[in-house]
């Protein structure tokens, strides 16, 4: 908890990370804002945080909060707390392969009732997008110098 990490794809054909850019094809209106994928650019550090701030790291299968650090992004979410309102705000990294996969099935709520899917990259107005998947893309942590 507290550092900065590149969350990068593992495959050749998926070897570029992830950004926070918007996904119009509207050049006038660039917002909405999501998480796509760009060629020939490392992403954009993450930072990973769980409900008690107490714990220090991240476990597998623990409940997180992944957030983008940086100061002028707003996405909407709200960081910590547990529970119904924040469900959607709840993500798990989990071994996948012989790496990790991040996966939405929170565990905050104990009577919330979610449908738990995998992170895939999801091909949308030309471009690589983070979303829900069937298929989850398999990623590596690599931390920021």
């Amino acid at each position: 908890m507290g550092t900065n990490y590149y969350v990068q794809p593992i495959f050749p054909d998926e070897a570029w990370g992830f950004e926070l850019a918007s996904i119009s094809n509207d050049i006038d209106k660039p917002c909405p804002l999501g998480i796509v994928q760009e060629d020939y650019y490392p992403g954009t550090p993450l930072l990973f945080s769980h409900a008690n701030s107490e714990k220090g790291a991240i476990r597998l299968s623990t409940d997180l909060n992944i957030d983008y650090n940086l100061s002028y992004t707003v996405l909407g979410g709200v960081k910590g707390n547990p529970g119904r309102k924040t469900i959607r705000n709840w993500f798990k990294i989990k071994v996948f392969g012989y790496n990790y996969k991040i996966r939405y099935c929170p565990s905050v709520c104990w009577n919330c009732k979610v449908v738990c899917k995998d992170v895939g990259v999801i091909e949308y107005n030309g471009q690589n997008h983070l979303g829900l998947s069937d298929f989850p893309v398999e990623v590596k942590f690599v931390k920021d110098a």
